[in-house]
C-alpha cells in the first residue's frame, strides 16, 4: 500500500545566510510560503551546514510549519542518552548505514539510571533550564521559557502561519540557567515537494529518489533517512546528509541490500528534508538548531504487506507484532465434546478480579530499551521527563485525589474548562510506580481495567488542576464485555456528550460527531496534531511516543478481539494480545492515512509494560505496550466540560 505522508517542517531556527533578495525586490507577501526574504532580513555572512554529531548531541530546537500553525520546539540536556548513538556498518558517499547498539547492564538500572558504556549504569541525562530562548527573524518575535519538564515549546504563542520568509536570517538565542548561554542561527527553506511516484525498494538495485530543487540558494541541504523495520524490526537505517539541494538523488544499491538483509517490518517509510543546520558547542556536549521542510513517504517494497490489524490481511494470514501478514490463523482450540472454545492459556490472570500489583515483572523491557535510534535529529530529544523518584503513597495526594474509585459528592468548584488529555509518561509511571508504566493492566487497585483506568484519569487530572479530580473522568477505553448483558463496552459511549477542552481552555471537539469526522480530532490548531497532555502541553516534545492504548475501531468502539484489549485491560502479561493504539500526533507527518489516526491506527506489539521512546527500530518486536513507539498512554475524557 502507498501512504503519501506530508510533514512540512520549516523549523524557525534559520541561520544567516548571504541569500536575501536582490536589492530591487519588493515586499513579500507574508501569506506567502515560499516567499523571499524581505529587505533587512538578508544574512550577514555565510551559513555552514553543521548539525550535531548524535554522540555529542545534548539536544535540539526545530522550527516546523505544520498544519495550518507554526511550531518551534527543543531542549537540552545535562549528557547524551546512550541509546541513541549508533554504530557505523558501512559508508558510501554522502550516505552511511548505521545499525543500533545492545547495551545491557546486569543487574538491571535503576528508574532514575540508563544503560551506559561497557555495561554501567549512569543516571538518566535530565533536560535543563537554559533561560529564556528567544527566536528573531520571523514574522513574529518569539520569547519561550522552560515548561514543568524544561521542555520549551511556542505552543502558548500564536504565530503566524507560515512563520517566516525564505531565506530569512533567523536567531535562536538561550539566555542560559542551569547550561550557560548559547546562539544558534538559521535559513528559511522553500518547502519541499517530493515526487509522487512510488519508491520502491529491492536487493541489489539502487534507489532514484526526486524532487522540486529550491529556487533559492541558501545553505539548506538535503537529509535523506530510510527506515524499513520501525515496527519490531532491527534498528539500523540507511542515512544521507548534507546531499546538494539538485533535485535528484540515488541511495546506493549495496548500502539497500544491507538494510533490507537486517530486516522489514510494517509501514516501511523514507524521509526527506530541506533543512539548514547550526551547532553550539558547550562544555558537556552539542547543541544545534534546524530548519527545515520534511516530507515521509512510505516505500514499496515487493512481497510485503502492512497491516494494522487482521482484517488488513489476505485471507488465512494474521498481522504480526511487526505489522506485516504472514503465517496462517490457527484453528480454535477446543474442548472435547463440550463445543466451547478454550481460553488462551498464556494469560494467567485473564479469569481473575483480584487485582494484582501493577507492577511489570523483572523481565519486563527498562525505560529506553528499545532498539536506539539512528541518530537524526528529532529522534533522540529526550523525553518530557525524568521519572518522579518517588510513587504515590495510599493514592490520595494531599490535593484531594480521589482513590476510591467514586467521585466525591460534594459541588464540583468552580474551574475553568478542562475535560482532555493525554496521560503523560511522568503521571503514568508515577502512579504505576515503575518506569516502565502500567503496561496493559489497568486496574489500578480497582476490580476491572476500566474502572481503574477511569482513577488513572480522575487522579491524574486531580494533579494537573485541584478540583479537576471531583469531575467524573472515563478513559477512551473500549473492553469485550461489562455492558448490558454482557455486552461489549465501547469507549466512544463512555466519554459524555461534549465539548471537550484541553487543559489551557482550547477546544478538542464540540460534541462526538465531530470527534470521530476525521484522522485527527477538529480541535484548535496548536493542538489537533499533538493531542496535550494534563499539563496542556504538545505531549510529542521530541520524542516517538505516539501510540495511545484505545482497545477500538476509528468509531471507537470495540475492535473485535479481547487480545486487542490486554483481556479487557487486566493483563500485563506479554503475549496476552496486542492492543489497539491511536496516534497523539500524526507518526508520518500526514494528517490522513496510515500513521495518522487519532483513535485506531495498528495494534502494538504486545501487553507488557515497557518504554520506547527511540524512533527507529519498534522496541526489536519486544511485547510491550510501549515496543511501537511509546509508553502505555490513554487518552481521558471528562463527561462534563
Amino acid at each position: 500500500m502507498k501512504t503519501p505522508a506530508w510533514l512540512v517542517l520549516s523549523p524557525l531556527l534559520c541561520l544567516l545566510s548571504g541569500c536575501g533578495p536582490d536589492s530591487g525586490s519588493t515586499t513579500p507577501d507574508p501569506t506567502v510560503p515560499g516567499e523571499e526574504t524581505p529587505p533587512g532580513q538578508e544574512n550577514p555572512s555565510p551559513l555552514a551546514y553543521t548539525p550535531c554529531d548524535a554522540s555529542a548531541r545534548l539536544g535540539q530546537f526545530t522550527v516546523e510549519n505544520l498544519d495550518g500553525y507554526t511550531a518551534v520546539q527543543g531542549n537540552v540536556r545535562n549528557g547524551v542518552i546512550p541509546s541513541t548513538v549508533r554504530t557505523l556498518a558501512a559508508e558510501e558517499g554522502a550516505c552511511r548505514l548505521l545499525v543500533g547498539r545492545a547495551l545491557f547492564c546486569n543487574p538491571a538500572c535503576g528508574s532514575s539510571q540508563t544503560c551506559g558504556e561497557g555495561g554501567v549504569c549512569i543516571p538518566y541525562p535530565t533536560s535543563q533550564n537554559v533561560g529564556t530562548v528567544n527566536v528573531t527573524g520571523l514574522k513574529a518575535a518569539l520569547a519561550m521559557s522552560p515548561n514543568s519538564a524544561r521542555f520549551y515549546s511556542s505552543s502558548s504563542t500564536p504565530l503566524p502561519f507560515p512563520g517566516f520568509y525564505t531565506g530569512a536570517n533567523i536567531q535562536l538565542a538561550a539566555t542560559g540557567a542551569d547550561l550557560p548561554a548559547f546562539t544558534l542561527r538559521g535559513q528559511g527553506v522553500d518547502a519541499l515537494t517530493v515526487a509522487e511516484a512510488d519508491i520502491v525498494i529491492e536487493k541489489g538495485k539502487p534507489v532514484p529518489l526526486s524532487w522540486t530543487p529550491s529556487t533559492n540558494s541558501s545553505a539548506a541541504r538535503i537529509h535523506v533517512l530510510l527506515d524499513l523495520a520501525h515496527h519490531g524490526g532491527i534498528a539500523a537505517s540507511v542515512e544521507c546528509d548534507n546531499v546538494p539541494d539538485t533535485g535528484s538523488f540515488t541511495l546506493p544499491a549495496g548500502l539497500v541490500s544491507q538494510l533490507v538483509d537486517r530486516g522489514i517490518a510494517g509501514f516501511p517509510k523514507i524521509t526527506l528534508s530541506r533543512r539548514t543546520a547550526d551547532s553550539a558547542q558547550l562544555a558537556s556536549g552539542c547543541v544545534d538548531l534546524l530548519v527545515r521542510s520534511q516530507v515521509s513517504r512510505e516505500v514499496v517494497i515487493p512481497g510485503l504487506v502492512s497491516c494494522s490489524t487482521d482484517e488488513d490481511c489476505p485471507s488465512g494470514q494474521t498481522c504480526r507484532a511487526d505489522l506485516t501478514c504472514g503465517g496462517t490463523t490457527p484453528p480454535p482450540t477446543e474442548t472435547p465434546d463440550s463445543g466451547t472454545t478454550t481460553p488462551p492459556t498464556e494469560t494467567p490472570d485473564s479469569g481473575t478480579s483480584t487485582p494484582d500489583s501493577g507492577t511489570p515483572d523483572s523481565g519486563t523491557t527498562p525505560p529506553d530499551s528499545g532498539t536506539p535510534d539512528s541518530g537524526t535529529p528529532d529522534s533522540d530529544t529526550v523525553d518530557s521527563g525524568t521519572p518522579d523518584s518517588g510513587t504515590v503513597d495510599s493514592g490520595t495526594p494531599d490535593s484531594g485525589t480521589i482513590d476510591s474509585g467514586t467521585p466525591d459528592s460534594g459541588t464540583v468548584p468552580t474551574l475553568p474548562p478542562f475535560s482532555f488529555f493525554v496521560t503523560s509518561i511522568e503521571a503514568m509511571r508515577q502512579l504505576s510506580g515503575s518506569p516502565n508504566g502500567f503496561g496493559g493492566d489497568l486496574r489500578y487497585g480497582e476490580n476491572t481495567g476500566l474502572a481503574g483506568a477511569d482513577k488513572i484519569c480522575r487522579t491524574i487530572a486531580e494533579m494537573a488542576l485541584p478540583g479537576a479530580g471531583q469531575k467524573e473522568w472515563h478513559a477512551f477505553l473500549s473492553a469485550s464485555t461489562g455492558g448490558v448483558g454482557g455486552a461489549a463496552i465501547n469507549a466512544i459511549d463512555r466519554i459524555g456528550e461534549g465539548p471537550w477542552y484541553d487543559r489551557m481552555g482550547r477546544l478538542v471537539a464540540q460534541d462526538k460527531a465531530s470527534l470521530l469526522s476525521a484522522y485527527r480530532p477538529p480541535s484548535d490548531a496548536v493542538i489537533k496534531n499533538d493531542l496535550p497532555n494534563e499539563r496542556g502541553e504538545p505531549n510529542h516534545q521530541g520524542v516517538d511516543n505516539h501510540d495511545v492504548l484505545t482497545g477500538s475501531s476509528k468509531q471507537g468502539r470495540f475492535s473485535g478481539t479481547k487480545g486487542n484489549t490486554c483481556n479487557d485491560w487486566t493483563s500485563s502479561v506479554g503475549s496476552t494480545g496486542k492492543p489497539m493504539c491511536g496516534h497523539s500526533w500524526p507518526r508520518n507527518g500526514a494528517t490522513t492515512g496510515n500513521g495518522a489516526h487519532w483513535l485506531s491506527d495498528h495494534s502494538v506489539p504486545g501487553c507488557a509494560a515497557g518504554v520506547n521512546l527511540v524512533d527507529n527500530g519498534g522496541g526489536n518486536g519486544t511485547p510491550t505496550v510501549g515496543g511501537a513507539g511509546g509508553y502505555g498512554a490513554i487518552y481521558c475524557f471528562a463527561t462534563t466540560p
